[in-house]
């Protein structure tokens, strides 16, 4: 099931009887609390970069960044930024 299926598409709001007929209590509200934007077009954005703007160095940071934390072996954050600078 697809986010659009569990919105009404006439009123632009969640559709209630969709959601808690799928979602247990208390987690259906959650969702429905979930304000709605009436954008016409999605954006896709590069959530490891402060502005949304994917680089093969900020892709690289973020990846060395995940293998810094579950490995001893890696480089260090700061040789890691000498080397993109």
């Amino acid at each position: 099931m697809m986010v659009a299926q569990l919105i009404n598409q006439v009123t632009f709001k969640w559709d209630s009887s969709i959601i808690n007929g799928l979602i247990p209590a208390p987690l259906n509200q959650s969702i429905k609390d979930i304000q709605i934007r009436r954008s016409s077009t999605d954006e896709i954005i590069w959530a490891s970069h402060n502005k949304g703007c994917f680089s093969v160095k900020t892709a690289y940071l973020q990846d060395e960044y995940h293998v810094e934390s579950s490995s001893s072996g890696s480089l260090d954050r700061e040789t890691l930024k000498t080397i993109w600078t």
